[in-house]
């Protein structure tokens, strides 16, 4: 029971990155025409999966990041799913390259409601795991020695590392990894795949829509919908969203959308997070909350 606890409180907030998924999905699923539009460019679904189960662009996208100045603005808000207790948080941050290092900067910082524990530690579980992937306050070099990663944390980090640019394998999360599944043979049965092409901001793509099927039995699976644009060009993700839900001995439902941009000298990077959810674990407070992640290149 407590390793299943601990696998909880990993694997609950972490479903965590981009915001109000479109429920569209729901009307062009079944429409054998968004299909065959898709076939007349010569693609069939194993060519969207076979896309998705190999895509490193993304990923790409997100290690981008690491090399390049940038500002990021952060607005979250969130509360205890009992007694409340809302609060908010804002923040502008700038990241700083100074080879090999980086550095992050806080411009600008505001909060309200019980944001922080009496030691200065972040109370929600949302907000830390957000500034665990986003904020260094402390310069990060590569190469040399590095702090010894906190064991917790660096799971809770592989884990949504998973879920935003492996989607469908599910292999580091215990005791719930099939239910993540998208495309292996016993889950095929309980979703449905739409394909169509549609120009996004002047930029030709193919779109890539999954949905659990409404006759799926309950808690078949984690991951209720998904759809994804690819550059037609390069195949490129240029947004992804995600609604995953489950109920259980973990509860959580979370939104999540990423955009992804090019900077001025060509080069795709993140730069929208939205996120939405709630989670609820045994031996842990509940919490709802949302946060509006922007990030835009130095100027």
């Amino acid at each position: 029971m407590r390793r299943i606890i601990l696998s909880a409180i990993l694997i609950g907030p972490a479903v965590l990155a981009l915001a109000q998924i479109t429920d569209d999905i729901a009307g062009y699923v079944t429409l054998d025409s968004v299909v065959v539009l898709a076939k007349q460019d010569g693609f069939e679904q194993d060519d969207f999966i076979r896309w998705m189960e190999e895509d490193t662009s993304l990923y790409a996208a997100f290690r981008r990041l690491r090399t390049m100045d940038f500002v990021f603005t952060v607005d979250w808000d969130g509360s205890y799913l009992k007694g409340k207790r809302p609060a908010q948080y804002a923040a502008r941050c700038r990241q700083i390259m100074d080879p090999p290092c980086r550095k992050m900067l806080i411009e600008e910082e505001s909060h309200s409601g019980p944001v922080y524990k009496k030691d200065h530690s972040v109370r929600y579980y949302t907000l830390a795991t957000l500034m665990d992937l986003f904020y260094t306050p402390t310069p990060v070099c590569s190469g040399g020695g590095q702090p010894h990663p906190n064991t917790g944390k660096s799971t809770r980090i592989n884990q949504l590392k998973e879920i935003i640019f492996n989607p469908g394998s599910g292999q580091s999360m215990p005791f719930i990894g099939k239910k993540f599944e998208l495309f292996s043979d016993r889950m095929r049965t309980w979703y449905q795949y739409a394909w169509y092409p549609q120009t996004v901001d002047g930029e030709q793509c193919f779109v890539f829509a999954i949905r659990l099927h409404d006759k799926a039995p309950k808690n078949k699976a984690v991951i209720q919908s998904m759809v994804t644009y690819f550059r037609k060009g390069d195949r490129q993700v240029l947004y992804r969203s995600y609604h995953l839900k489950h109920q259980g001995l973990v509860i959580f439902e979370t939104k999540i959308q990423i955009s992804v941009r090019q900077n001025d000298h060509g080069q795709d990077y993140p730069a929208r997070i939205n996120y939405s959810g709630i989670w609820n674990i045994p031996g842990k407070r509940g919490e709802s909350g949302q946060f509006q992640l922007h990030i835009m290149p130095a100027t």
